[in-house]
């Protein structure tokens, strides 16, 4: 299952994942796939925008911590070896606009 995260404008398409990891203090997380936009990524990369909440846009890059009062995720520490571990390349997820030959299924009341 997929949707497109309504906090980010659209620009984040969030998927689940058969990953299973552990976290800290022992318990059991399912993961979650996320591909952003190029200009979400680059925010990351550049420490404008929290990778734990997604949501804090920061005033300096890398700060100690995110602004967020609810996240507060040690973004000066953590964050471009988390970008790092998680980043898995670009991914096209729909395909280009260019009209198909055939249409890719039959549809009912189609000839």
């Amino acid at each position: 299952m997929a949707r497109i995260e309504p906090g980010l404008g659209g620009q984040v398409v969030v998927r689940h994942s058969n990953e299973v990891y552990e976290t800290r203090d022992g318990r059991k997380r399912v993961g979650l796939l996320m591909t952003v936009s190029p200009e979400i990524f680059e925010q990351y990369r550049q420490g404008y925008r929290c990778m734990n909440c997604h949501v804090g846009v920061q005033e300096e890059p890398f700060p100690e911590r995110c602004k967020e009062p609810f996240c507060r995720y040690p973004m000066r520490r953590d964050q471009l070896r988390r970008l790092e571990f998680e980043d898995r390349g670009e991914e096209t997820l729909w395909p280009d606009t260019e009209p198909a030959e055939e249409p890719p299924m039959w549809l009912p009341g189609q000839e």
